[in-house]
């Protein structure tokens, strides 16, 4: 089994931490890739950052089916360009939104939504919508640290329980989901420190679950139904260029 990872941002800086969390739950016989933008934005915290890293994203997720990967993992909680890339190639392909909520809809009545900063919780709003799972939502909160300052564990930790308490405490959320692919190694903390206050909630990382989700649907041969994303005409079955790009 072979999995390619597109991390949607021109820089390597999160290579290492990507690759460490997710040897925690890929397969023996699974092999990880992982590949960044050669251009596009250094994060992806709004809906343009998205839209300037789409070209790439479909370039890398092209080339890897060619190359023969069983499946795709783009490495961003926002889900960007996933439902594009999944028009265009037949192996299946996830983002990390989609994985955490069906994730905590099976563990939980209600969860909160932690995310990086105000201007992405809209985005996120709209992905529970188009998931259909929008009033499982108890909130969205924020912790006011932009994607480029994550890698201080000790302050993200604490910030993620100080919101998650009050996401517990009052607004009655029995799991939690990290709102970010880029709040690593992390998770299993802030759970453990959660459980000693006395709140036992559940703290789902999008990124281990992604790929937990991915190697499930490769194992099962099941991709994405080409009576939701149909085909699309410049990109035939046995093409792995586009007619007109």
């Amino acid at each position: 089994m072979k999995i390619k990872i597109i991390v949607p941002v021109a820089t390597d800086d999160f290579n290492q931490g990507i690759k460490e969390e997710v040897e925690r739950v890929k397969a023996p016989d699974c092999t990880i890739n992982i590949e960044n933008l050669n251009s596009g934005p250094l994060s992806i915290e709004s809906r343009y950052d998205a839209f300037l890293a789409g070209p790439d994203i479909v370039r890398i997720a092209l080339e890897a089916e060619n190359q023969g990967f069983d499946g795709i993992f783009i490495d961003c909680f926002g889900d960007p360009q996933v439902s594009v890339v999944r028009e265009i190639v037949n192996i299946p392909v996830i983002g990390g939104f989609g994985a955490a909520l069906m994730t905590a809809n099976m563990i939980a009545r209600k969860y909160s939504i932690i995310s990086v900063l105000d201007r992405v919780v809209a985005m996120n709003m709209s992905l529970a919508r188009e998931y259909g799972i929008a009033g499982n939502i108890a909130s969205m909160p924020v912790i006011d640290m932009p994607v480029k300052d994550l890698k201080d564990k000790e302050t993200l930790t604490k910030r993620l329980v100080e919101v998650s308490l009050t996401a517990i405490e009052q607004q009655d959320a029995q799991a939690i989901i990290l709102g970010c692919t880029g709040m690593m190694d992390v998770a299993k903390r802030v759970e453990k420190i959660l459980a000693e206050e006395g709140k036992p909630a559940p703290v789902i990382d999008p990124a281990t679950t992604a790929i937990g989700f991915l190697q499930s649907l490769i194992r099962n041969n099941l991709s994405q139904s080409r009576l939701t994303y149909y085909k699309h005409e410049d990109f035939p079955d046995n093409s792995g260029k586009p007619k007109n790009f």
